[in-house]
């Protein structure tokens, strides 16, 4: 392993938070596990979906060498809705605790609004009555036809900052935050101060100002070989099914789901003609997952997002919609084959299309904090140590030098001279050569895991365990409420 001349002990004497992000499947957490070390530092999850608890398997938590979780990992239960705003302020205590201990702190993983958020000058304190102006802006937003110009008569100043291609998603927790910190029905004298002047105070306030301005190195892990990165995330995709079983994790998920409703609100789902417990049931803001699923209605599957936040992980909606068409048929081998060759199929490419999104988003330039970016093999560190560790202890303006010079190197091979330059011409080929090299050195180097459809005993083995959960899935429907 790669080390310094400098102490352990003196690389966090500044006082630095070291962000590792990088796309899905890069080989992230035994990196930063590595890295924990040679920097005496403290990892906190930076994952939207694994700050919940539930579905270990689904969104990959993986415990340390001690056994523990990292910092905010599992700390929230199913029901709970952690706002990004929510989830800066836990993050930013731990972070002046694992100061206090003398320590490095590291932010891992792949959710970059959660890292903004914890730096962000403007950030606001939740208010507690979010969830009710969340209500209140989607019934407004219904009535206009979710039209963002609705915003400019709630927020006129910040209306300019919205973007027309904002889903309904993003639309809905824009005007949720004005409500929530200005309850008004947009033709009355608002109550309190309007967002932009409260956003103007969050910027004096003394915890955004330091958590602004604080050092911090922020890395980006990436590769640019498609083959690589898709065949790492295939080979993940199908360890979930084979040595996970995640089917049966996401139907011990329902269960869980069903046990808290029955505890929350007295209704047995042994028995879902109670009288009783009807009227507590339509009253409670949360629903039984697999009484209120239709995979034809997109409108059902945002509903299970909104009361349960880990829903989102890629993979649980594939699930039931694999156990819903797999109901649907006869007993017949050949199309039970293809309908689970079409489950992975959608698996895959969800999680294909995911990292492409990531790479968007955390190669902008405009991103604040900005990420130096990195290239590296899908669970191989080999040489990323190397690269790291000297940004991390270099003077702040060498740091910020080079990550200038970051964003100017191209991630993909530039385009052949223009001019009559046979100088020119043959550096470019010979540059194409190496490039070409190197890729195939890169193959060589990562051996494309066996594919279960290629195997035959692993094909019968995910079918077995498929089938099994799914018979497990009809039973519970039988009995929804």
């Amino acid at each position: 392993m790669f080390t310094t001349n400098v102490p352990k002990f003196q690389r966090c004497f500044s006082q630095k938070v070291i962000v590792l992000s990088g796309m899905t499947g890069i080989g992230k957490t035994s990196f930063t596990q590595q890295l924990k070390k040679e920097v005496n530092g403290e990892i906190i999850c930076a994952d939207s979906s694994q700050i919940y608890k539930g579905l270990k398997v689904l969104t990959n938590k993986e415990r340390m060498e001690d056994g523990k979780y990292a910092h905010l990992t599992a700390k929230w239960n199913h029901q709970d809705k952690v706002t990004s705003a929510r989830y800066a302020l836990e993050c930013r205590q731990k972070i002046k605790e694992i100061f206090q201990r003398g320590k490095t702190p590291i932010l891992e993983g792949g959710s970059g609004f959660y890292i903004q958020s914890v730096f962000n000058r403007k950030l606001l304190t939740p208010k507690p009555n979010f969830e009710q102006a969340k209500l209140e802006a989607e019934r407004i937003l219904e009535k206009n036809n979710y039209d963002y110009k609705v915003l400019q008569k709630y927020d006129p100043e910040n209306y300019l900052c919205t973007n027309p291609q904002f889903s309904k998603y993003k639309l809905v927790n824009s005007l949720a935050i004005v409500l929530s910190f200005n309850p008004h029905d947009g033709t009355e004298s608002p109550s309190q101060p309007p967002l932009s002047e409260l956003i103007k105070e969050a910027e004096d306030d003394p915890d955004n100002i330091y958590f602004s301005q604080i050092p911090k190195r922020c890395f980006y892990l990436y590769n640019t070989d498609k083959f690589l990165v898709n065949e790492a995330l295939d080979y993940r995709c199908e360890n979930m099914i084979l040595k996970n079983n995640l089917f049966q994790e996401v139907l011990n998920y329902c269960h869980q789901v069903r046990q808290f409703l029955e505890h929350h609100c007295q209704i047995s789902f042994t028995n879902p003609s109670e009288a009783t417990s009807a009227l507590s049931y339509q009253e409670s803001e949360f629903k039984d997952i697999l009484s209120l699923y239709d995979p034809l209605k997109e409108s059902s599957i945002s509903q299970i997002k909104e009361m349960y936040p880990v829903t989102h992980s890629i993979g649980f909606f594939q699930v039931l919609k694999y156990f819903h068409r797999l109901n649907s048929l006869e007993a017949i081998d050949g199309e039970v084959i293809k309908e689970f060759k079409a489950f992975l199929r959608e698996f895959k490419t969800a999680n294909h299309q995911y990292v492409k999104r990531q790479n968007t988003w955390f190669k902008s330039s405009n991103r604040d904090p900005p990420f130096y970016k990195i290239e590296k093999l899908p669970n191989e560190n080999t040489g990323v140590m190397e690269q790291i560790l000297p940004l991390i202890t270099c003077s702040e303006d060498e740091y910020l030098s080079k990550l200038a010079q970051n964003f100017k190197e191209p991630d993909f091979p530039q385009e052949p001279p223009t001019q009559n330059s046979s100088d020119d011409f043959e550096n470019f080929m010979n540059a194409q050569k190496t490039l070409k090299d190197s890729k195939q050195l890169k193959q060589k180097m990562y051996e494309p895991k066996s594919k279960i459809l290629r195997n035959e005993y692993k094909l019968s083995r995910a079918m077995y365990l498929s089938q099994k959960a799914a018979q497990r899935y009809k039973e519970m429907t039988g009995n929804c409420y």
